[in-house]
C-alpha cells in the first residue's frame, strides 16, 4: 500500500493572531520542523495545504525536499476538510498520513507507528487518541474517502468529525501529550512526551 503525507498548513490562524507556520522552536519554523518530520516517515510524497513560506519570512520557498508540493485550496474557506480534499485529489497513494502545522513536537516514531497501525487494520481511517480524546487531524485516511469529503463540502458540513461519522475509524492510542498552538501562549510548547 502506498502512503503519502498531507501537512495542513493553510489556516488563517485567526485565534493565534500570527501565521503559525512562522512560529519557531530552537530557531526552526514550524513549517520546516513538520516537513522534516514527514520526510522521516514512510510517506513517499508530501502535500502541503497552503502556500510556501517566502524569502521575506526568512525561509527559501525552494529549500524543501523535491518530493514536497504546496497545494492551494480548490475552494478557499472550507477549513481543514477543504485543505485535506485539495491535497487528496492530487495524490495517487492508497492512503495519506495527515498532520497539522501546530503540533511540531509529535515524534516521527509516533507517526510511523500510526501508519503501521492503519496498515494492520481494515478501517477507512486510523486516528490518534491521547489523554481520553481523539485527534482527527493526526490520522491516516484511505484516499477512497475523497467522494465523501466532496459531498460534505458541497453540503457545507465542514467539521472533520462529520467525515468520521461516515467512515469506519480505528483509534491509535498514544502516550504523547498533545495540545496545539492555537493561542499565542500555547505556541511555545505544543506537544511533549513524558516518561
Amino acid at each position: 500500500m502506498s502512503i503519502d503525507a498531507i501537512l495542513l498548513a493553510g489556516g488563517r490562524s485567526s485565534r493565534m493572531g500570527c501565521d503559525k507556520r512562522l512560529l519557531e522552536i530552537d530557531g526552526r519554523s514550524f513549517m520546516d520542523i513538520q516537513i522534516t518530520k514527514l520526510c522521516n516517515t514512510c510517506a513517499e510524497h508530501i502535500w502541503v495545504s497552503g502556500s510556501p513560506l517566502t524569502a521575506a519570512s526568512g525561509t527559501d520557498a525552494h529549500s524543501y525536499p523535491k518530493h514536497t508540493e504546496f497545494v492551494d485550496d480548490i475552494i478557499p474557506g472550507n477549513g481543514p476538510l477543504g485543505g485535506l480534499y485539495s491535497c487528496l485529489i492530487r495524490t495517487n497513494a492508497n492512503a495519506v498520513l495527515v498532520i497539522t502545522i501546530d503540533v511540531p513536537l509529535i515524534s516521527p516514531d509516533t507517526l510511523n507507528a500510526l501508519i503501521s497501525c492503519h496498515l494492520d487494520n481494515k478501517n477507512d481511517a486510523t486516528v490518534l487518541s491521547a489523554a481520553s480524546s481523539f485527534e482527527p487531524l493526526i490520522a491516516v485516511y484511505d484516499t477512497h474517502v475523497k467522494p465523501i469529503i466532496s459531498e460534505l463540502i458541497s453540503e457545507e458540513r465542514l467539521a472533520v468529525r462529520s467525515l468520521l461519522d461516515r467512515i469506519s475509524v480505528g483509534l491509535f492510542p498514544s502516550k504523547e501529550i498533545l495540545t496545539n498552538s492555537s493561542t499565542a501562549t500555547a505556541g511555545r510548547i505544543t506537544t511533549g512526551s513524558f516518561p
